[in-house]
């Protein structure tokens, strides 16, 4: 009696799940909506394979128990052996102890009731731990953002990850699913924690949760401030998992507080006036452009710095200076080096304030090298946001092919961020002259276009389009975009990845 009493409410739940999941999510049009093509022979094979051996542990659990609570014990350890600990098993044991292979196994007997999930979990699973990317089988959901901004950061290029938050400016991670919370955020920091870049490592912890955000997320605030309490840090630790590749990370923080107590970090250089500014200002330079390059943010008075700086270094004496030593060095045409240094430089620093992702008003000084470069970044930024807007104005319809849903949501939300930017550059009015230039058109239309091309594979993009549409047309008093919208997201009903 102890292994009925758990196995009949986990059927029941399974077949009601199941039911849900080939019945629920038609689409706004009025046709059927695709059902999850893993469900029925995923639940078949996790049904005969994986639910009996997974209900041992309420016959175990039960037997022991010699006394009233044999049958919620049994259920309880039921529960955990059926939902949580496929996934437990996998993520947080087999992955970082170096059996992927196993893992992904696990996580195929896992029980999941839609496509997005199981799918998710095996690839961000082989993004985390090794595994080959399958890019054309991603479909627009938050489990593939994460997967697509992991992958980038594994192969060097963090860039995809700003489409990602992007996305979580405005929204909260308690949209997210629990993994992505948690575990999501925790492997996107794993390769700066690593690197030592601990700023970039907070950065993109900011929105996770729970306990391994927040042990992480101490050992790095630790490395740019004050460590707190010890004894707090060893509680994060002994409450969070993986607890054996975590102990280093706290092992190194209590090991540098004893260090700088015993031996203070000396102060940083300051270079001088005069004769080592020129240096100065070149080093400074391609800190700022490796910085840019390496995807990280630049504060926007560090490039005014650089550029009222290097104003400073291109007048006459300092041109002079720059041909005295070319001479020196017997550089071939050096007056031709010199007159052609302003116009690489300027090439140079607008690529460095293509990375600034901070609200940067414009100089003072207008006719400034400073307001130059603000100024240049200001009219790329609307070029951008301009050129995503024009194909939706065509008098024949729509002017370009859609890409797959994630790639369509990643180039929306590279627009949302150019916009955001040039907001923050131009002033909020600089929305309005982007609205009515076509930007309402666009942010109306995108997600029609991409629900009538994807169907259900889009459902999770268009909602967060949809959502945005209707907040710009609201604040812009804007009531014929804001019904639209608003009408369109209570068609797609309540449908959840």
């Amino acid at each position: 009696m102890v292994l009925i009493f758990p196995a009949a409410p986990i059927f029941g739940l399974l077949v009601y799940l199941l039911f849900r999941g080939l019945t629920r999510s038609r689409a706004w049009t009025g046709r059927a909506a695709t059902p999850s093509r893993i469900a029925v022979g995923h639940l078949f094979l996790f049904g005969v394979l994986y639910l009996p051996l997974a209900l041992i542990p309420a016959a175990v659990v039960g037997g022991q128990a010699e006394s009233d609570w044999a049958g919620p014990l049994g259920f309880a350890a039921s529960i955990f052996a059926v939902f949580i600990g496929p996934r437990w098993l996998a993520w947080r044991v087999l992955g970082p102890w170096g059996f992927p292979a196993v893992g992904q196994a696990v996580l195929w007997l896992a029980p999941s009731f839609s496509r997005w999930t199981f799918r998710g979990n095996l690839e961000l699973f082989s993004a985390a731990f090794g595994g080959t990317p399958r890019p054309p089988r991603w479909t627009a959901s938050p489990w593939f953002l994460f997967t697509g901004a992991l992958w980038s950061v594994r192969q060097g290029d963090p860039g995809r990850m700003d489409g990602l938050f992007e996305l979580l400016r405005d929204s909260s991670p308690r949209r997210l699913p629990g993994r992505l919370r948690g575990q999501g955020f925790e492997l996107l920091a794993w390769p700066a924690l690593q690197a030592g870049d601990w700023n970039e490592a907070l950065r993109r912890l900011a929105k996770g949760r729970g306990r391994g955000v927040r042990l992480l997320r101490r050992v790095a605030s630790a490395h740019t401030g004050s460590i707190g309490s010890p004894s707090l840090l060893w509680l994060a630790w002994l409450l969070a998992p993986e607890r054996r590749r975590t102990l280093p990370l706290v092992r190194a923080v209590l090991d540098k507080e004893r260090t700088a107590a015993t031996f203070p970090t000396p102060p940083a250089h300051v270079p001088r006036e005069g004769g080592t500014a020129a240096e100065g200002v070149w080093l400074r330079h391609l800190q700022l452009l490796a910085a840019a390059a390496e995807g990280r943010p630049v504060h926007p008075a560090g490039v005014e710095a650089l550029a009222e700086d290097w104003e400073g270094a291109l007048k006459k004496a300092g041109r002079m200076r720059l041909m005295s030593r070319g001479a020196e060095l017997e550089v071939p045409d050096v007056q031709a080096v010199v007159a052609g240094l302003r116009p690489a430089l300027r090439v140079e620093l607008d690529a460095i304030a293509d990375a600034v992702d901070a609200p940067w008003p414009e100089p003072h000084r207008r006719n400034s090298l400073a307001a130059e470069v603000c100024r240049r970044r200001r009219d790329r930024l609307f070029a951008a946001v301009q050129a995503e807007v024009e194909p939706f104005l065509g008098r024949n319809g729509f002017q370009r092919k859609l890409g797959e849903p994630l790639a369509e949501l990643e180039r929306w939300l590279q627009m949302r961020r150019d916009l955001r930017r040039l907001l923050e550059a131009a002033g909020e009015n600089a929305l309005a002259t982007a609205w009515y230039n076509g930007l309402r058109i666009a942010a109306c239309n995108w997600p029609v276009f991409l629900l009538n091309t994807y169907g259900v594979d889009a459902y999770w993009a268009c909602r967060q389009m949809f959502r945005w549409s209707k907040a710009q047309a609201r604040k812009l008093g804007d009531e014929e975009i804001a019904k639209l919208s608003r009408n369109n997201l209570r068609q797609l009903g309540s449908f959840f990845v």
